[in-house]
C-alpha cells in the first residue's frame, strides 16, 4: 500500500509541475467595439429610433458606449443593462425573454440587468 501511495504522490507532483496556471482568452478590441456601437446607433436612427448602444466584452466590462444625439439619457443605462443580461444569459436578450418568461420579472430586480 505504501508503494502505491508513493507512486500516486509522484504522479500527482509530476502532473502539477507540468500544469499551466494561465488562461488565454480572446476579447473584443476597442476599434471593433466602437464600430459595433456606431453601426447599431446608425441602423436604429435610420429606422426612426433614437437609442444608445453599449458593447461589453465576455466578462460584462464596457468596451464602448454611444448615445445618439436625441436619445434620452436613460437609454445608456438601459443599453448597458441589456448588454449585461446578454452576457449573463448567453443568447440574445430577446431570445432569452421568450424562452424564460417565468423568471423575467425577478431578473429585472437585479442591479445592472434588464430583460426587455
Amino acid at each position: 500500500m505504501k508503494k502505491w501511495v508513493m507512486v500516486f504522490s509522484g504522479l500527482l507532483v509530476s502532473a502539477l509541475a507540468n500544469a499551466s496556471d494561465k488562461v488565454t482568452t480572446q476579447n473584443i478590441g476597442m476599434e471593433l467595439a466602437s464600430d459595433i456601437a456606431k453601426e447599431s446607433v446608425l441602423a436604429c436612427r435610420k429606422a426612426g429610433y433614437q437609442v444608445s448602444a453599449v458593447v461589453v466584452d465576455r466578462f460584462g466590462i464596457v468596451r464602448a458606449t454611444l448615445r445618439d444625439d436625441l436619445a434620452a439619457r436613460f437609454t445608456v443605462q438601459i443599453a448597458r443593462d441589456k448588454a449585461n443580461m446578454s452576457v449573463t444569459s448567453g443568447p440574445k436578450s430577446g431570445t432569452f425573454r421568450q424562452q424564460r418568461p417565468d423568471i423575467r420579472q425577478e431578473l429585472n430586480h437585479i442591479d445592472g440587468l434588464i430583460v426587455m
